[in-house]
């Protein structure tokens, strides 16, 4: 696929997985992992073990006995393991590298998505029965008005276009 993403294809129970591994983000959540441990350990030692209590981003490191909170050493290690790794459920029937592909070109459609979002101002409306009656003659009316629009564009391309149709 590309320099940094190596694909697999997996089919478990008749589900078609494809596993994709990049090392450059494996050393990203190596780098992130060690920090959160880091702190973890510094917290410990100079604040307590009551620092770290409610902290969702210790917690899946931790291991809690009765009086007693120790790092978890194999839930580091089981972590690792996953480190620049996901996996793609699919039902298509695309090459295990167009998937990915796919898959990693997203990012285009949340960010027009976001930014649709965000520029969009709407002021705040105060509904009355009068502007419910004609929101909802208005939802009811604009599809048909805008399946004609598409269809009376669709039929002048198709007039003015050369060659056959």
């Amino acid at each position: 696929m590309t320099d940094n993403l190596e694909v697999q294809q997996v089919s478990i129970e008749g589900r078609r997985y494809v596993i994709c591994h990049n090392p450059l983000e494996a050393r990203k959540d190596a780098a992130a992992r060690a920090a959160i441990i880091a702190k973890l350990e510094a917290t410990l030692q100079k604040q307590g073990q009551r620092a770290v209590v409610g902290n969702k981003g210790f917690a899946r490191f931790m291991h809690v006995t009765k009086g007693a909170m120790t790092i978890n050493r194999a839930a580091i290690e089981v972590d690792a393991r996953y480190d620049g790794t996901f996996v793609l459920r699919t039902n298509t029937e695309l090459p295990a590298d167009e998937v990915a592909r796919a898959y990693k070109s997203l990012w285009r459609v949340e960010r027009t998505f976001r930014e649709t979002k965000s520029t969009l101002e709407v002021r705040p409306i105060f509904p009355t029965v009068t502007i419910r009656r004609s929101a909802t003659s208005s939802a009811a009316f604009s599809p048909s008005v805008s399946k004609w629009i598409c269809r009376a564009a669709s039929s002048s391309v198709r007039s003015t276009s050369r060659g056959p149709t």
